[in-house]
Formats: structure tokens, sequence, C-alpha cells
């Protein structure tokens, strides 16, 4: 019996987001059969609507901004690029079928929308999310050890990065569709989340550290204008990093918690579309934060 109960628990979190491996009991198989409201449908079409059609443009004009323009095709922008891709991928193939998904939801079973939008989410979701770990140690070296990074770091090994991120983000949704009977393909993804969050605050902490400490002795330093331009640059671009993954926390953290907590289908569907939404906010960031992003833009529309 008690097998069985364990088999059951993993076959309802199947399709669930990660850190769902403990929730062996009766009310997450109730939530994960609950059903939407006629008014939660409607505002969620809407919603889900809006940010696919808005998120797929920004992404795209990401990618073509930098792919366009020479200058912009350093290592952070190529990370950049991937970032947009793997947002990409979300707004573009998971938002419609997720909503329509929740849509069709008549039982305990889901459509199969539903479940390819799931993993869908799920390579988006861990792509992004090595991304911004890549990224943030980029920024962070490029800050603290500006020399070191132009030698150490290279577009060969950029290439390397993006070619693990890219087997290793389909290889655990896959696996959890295939075997979701199995407690390990829930336990490696939530051990990998922790991790990259870690690496990412740690990066975080010591470039604002390293980058205070610079502006206290920039006074007593003498430098020539092509370092001080450089280093504004890099500082533009840390701020930059530190927002876009702020956002990414700030949008998944309230549904890790409500999965946790196992509350009702309706904000798990609600925090999800938060969730998701994260990738239309960054192109937004990039053009406005960014005045060579703008310009590179203008260039392409010919104005």
């Amino acid at each position: 019996m008690k097998n069985y109960a364990t088999t059951q628990c993993l076959e309802s979190n199947s399709t669930s987001m990660w850190l769902n491996t403990s929730d062996i009991n009766k009310s997450s198989t109730e939530i994960h059969c609950g059903k939407l409201g006629a008014a939660d449908k409607i505002a969620g079409n809407v919603v889900n609507i809006a940010v696919s059609l808005f998120g797929s443009l920004g992404n795209v004009l990401v990618i073509l901004v930098i792919w366009r323009t020479p200058n912009l095709r350093t290592i952070c922008g190529i990370l950049i690029s991937n970032l947009a891709i793997a947002d990409l991928l979300t707004t573009a193939f998971t938002n419609v079928p997720f909503t329509l998904g929740h849509s069709e939801r008549s039982t305990c079973k889901d459509p199969i929308s539903l479940r390819v939008a799931l993993v869908i989410m799920h390579i988006s979701v861990s792509a992004s999310l090595v991304t911004l770990t890549f990224l943030s140690i980029d920024r962070c070296f490029a800050i603290c050890s500006p020399l070191r990074h132009r030698t150490f770091v290279t577009f060969t090994k950029l290439k390397l990065v993006i070619v693990t991120i890219w087997l290793e983000s389909p290889a655990l949704p896959i696996l959890q569709e295939l075997y979701p009977y199995s407690p390990y393909v829930w336990y490696v993804p939530t051990y990998a989340l922790l991790f990259c969050f870690t690496i990412i605050l740690t990066c975080g902490i010591l470039t604002i550290f390293y980058v205070r400490r610079m502006s206290f002795r920039i006074m007593d330093l003498h430098q020539n204008h092509h370092d001080d331009r450089m280093r504004l640059r890099n500082k533009q671009v840390a701020k930059t990093t530190a927002l876009v993954i702020f956002l990414f926390i700030f949008s998944w953290t309230p549904l890790i918690t409500i999965r946790l907590l196992k509350r009702s289908v309706v904000l798990d569907y609600w925090f999800v579309t938060l969730a998701l939404s994260s990738s239309v906010a960054n192109p937004f960031i990039y053009f406005y934060r960014h005045r060579n992003y703008r310009q590179a833009l203008k260039r392409i529309f010919g104005r």
C-alpha cells in the first residue's frame, strides 16, 4: 500500500514544476484535479496571449539586434541572445498552449497541449537559469578581474557552454515525462536550482562589494579615459544583469512557494502565468537601459 500511494502521488505530480518531490498527500491530488472558473479562464487567455505576442516580438528583436550588430556580439551579448532564445521558447510555444490546456481540462488527466507546454516550459526555465548563472559569473569576472577575463574567457569556451546548456536543459524534463514514478528525476533539478541560485547570489554580492570598493578608490588612481569608460560600461551591464536576475527570481518564487504550500489550482495557474511573464520583460529592460541596443534597433529599421 505504501508503494502504491507513493506511485499515485508521483503520477499526479508528473507535470508539476520542481520542488514537488515530497508532496505525498491528499491535498496535492485535490489541487492537481482542480478546475478554473470561467472568469479565470477568460482573463488567463487574454493575459497569456498578450504575453505571447509581445514577448515573442521583443525577444526576436533582441536576437536580431545582437546578431546584426558586430560590436554587440561580445561574450555578454551572446549570452543575452541565448537567454532571449530561451525566453522566446516560452513566449512562442508555452503561454498559449498552457492557458488553452487549462481551459480544456475537464478531468484529473492533463490534455496533451498542457503536457507539451509544461515540458517546453521546463526546458526554457532550465536554459534561462543556467544562462543567467553563466551571465552572472561572466559579469563578476569581467568587473573584478578584467585583464584575466579578456584572456581566459574565449568564444570557443562560450560555444561549449551554450552547447552544454541546450544539451542538459531538455534532459531532465524529458526524463520526468518518461519516468514520472522515479523520485530521482525530481530531486536532481531541485538541487540544481538551489546550486544556481547560490552561484548567482554569490557573484552578485562579490560584484557589489568590488564596485563599491573601487568607487571609493577611484579618485586616488591615475587611470586613462579608456579604462574609465570600460569600467562604466561593465558596471552598467552588471546592473542590467542584476535587474534581469532579480526579475527572474521575483517571478518564480511565488510559484515555488505555492507549490510547496499546495493552496489552490487558481493561485497555481496565476503564479505560473506570472512566472512566464518574466520572459516578456527582459527585452524591454535591455532596450531601456542600453542606448547601443536602441541605436542598433533604429539602424535595422532604417530610422
